[in-house]
């Protein structure tokens, strides 16, 4: 993802001065995890909210002034059976 934020996100292009490709679209993320929502907590195995993780991500969307939507989490995918 860095890399892609990288080669894509140029500046006068996605963001600063003549930057504004981006400017008024919606980031939103969808991710997927092998451990359990609980795991995502001060108290949980990774110590930060899926929320939290996704900060710098949150900072990179701002500077090419997008709205930054909260992300969409399914936590446990590997126990997922395709089953509704």
């Amino acid at each position: 993802l860095k890399e892609w934020f990288d080669l894509v996100l140029e500046l006068g292009w996605a963001y600063g001065p003549e930057g504004n490709a981006l400017r008024g679209k919606i980031m939103l993320n969808a991710i997927t995890t092998g451990g359990s929502a609980e795991a995502y907590h001060e108290q949980g195995r990774n110590r930060f909210t899926m929320r939290e993780l996704l900060a710098p991500v949150d900072q990179t969307a701002h500077l090419c002034g997008m709205q930054f939507l909260a992300p969409f989490v399914v936590h446990g995918a590997l126990s997922l059976t395709g089953r509704t």
